[in-house]
């Protein structure tokens, strides 16, 4: 701000004395001055022009944390991810308590063969120095949400908040906010609930709703699931509670994270 009151300074005895006769050394010693204060204010322009430009492609590059779904393959060699509406692949690094790769190789027959997950993850882009043309970019595991290697995966849309299901017997529950609480047991029976918000409970959630005159209670909480039958990874469990009958199964998350 200096420089610019400075340049202003300068700039307005140069109004005042154009009609003035001014000794040579004077007139030199003026335009000098003004030569420099700009010159100055244009160095500080472009640093500063220069640094908002850094600043921006460092928030374009700027790792960013999101929930994503997509395929991952996994070899002695590498392990790569990619996501349901991309073809561009990235390396995948991280450690989240849960034996990933564990899960993988206890899912899949052979190494390298894609396997649908929904996680958390740090998605970290290539920049433009970077000369690597296979990936373009790393991601580190935050959370894992469901691994499953027999699974429609992104052919499936995600318009529910949660999908819950269990075996022996078979059974699942859509809830949906807008479309209410639909529950399928031995797919036959059908049960029909009106949406009402859940209530906070350890590590999870709790819904009481009504089907008729009968009460049904879900439970849904962090915990580490396997299906059953297929194997698939969970990163919630279920528990409801309907006309005397407990269900025990897996979650999976809908909307808002996807």
């Amino acid at each position: 701000m200096k420089f610019f009151s400075r340049a202003k300074e300068v700039w307005s005895k140069l109004m005042k004395i154009r009609d003035q006769k001014l000794d040579r050394q004077t007139l030199i010693y003026l335009l000098i001055t003004a030569f420099i204060v700009l010159f100055i204010i244009l160095c500080v322009l472009l640093i500063v022009g220069g640094c908002q430009s850094k600043k921006l492609k460092e928030e374009a590059l700027k790792p960013e944390i999101v929930n994503v779904r997509g395929y991952l393959y996994h070899g002695p060699e590498v392990s790569a991810f990619r996501k349901c509406d991309e073809n561009q692949e990235y390396m995948v690094t991280g450690d989240i308590g849960v034996n990933v790769w564990k899960i993988y190789t206890d899912l899949v027959p052979e190494p390298y063969l894609p396997v649908y997950v929904e996680m958390k993850a740090q998605i970290v882009k290539n920049d433009d120095n970077e000369k690597r043309t296979d990936y373009v970019g790393y991601v580190v595991l935050k959370e894992l949400y469901h691994m499953s290697y027999e699974s429609f995966g992104c052919e499936l849309p995600k318009n529910y908040n949660y999908l819950i299901h269990g075996n022996e017997p078979s059974w699942k529950i859509i809830i949906d906010d807008s479309r209410g609480v639909f529950m399928q047991v031995d797919g036959s029976e059908e049960i029909f609930a009106a949406y009402s918000k859940p209530s906070v409970i350890d590590n999870g959630i709790q819904y009481k709703l009504m089907s008729g005159s009968s009460p049904i209670i879900i439970k849904i909480r962090k915990a580490d699931t396997y299906d059953s039958m297929s194997g698939a990874y969970y990163g919630y469990s279920s528990y409801v509670s309907f006309k005397g009958k407990a269900y025990y199964g897996e979650a999976l998350p809908g909307r808002p994270l996807f």
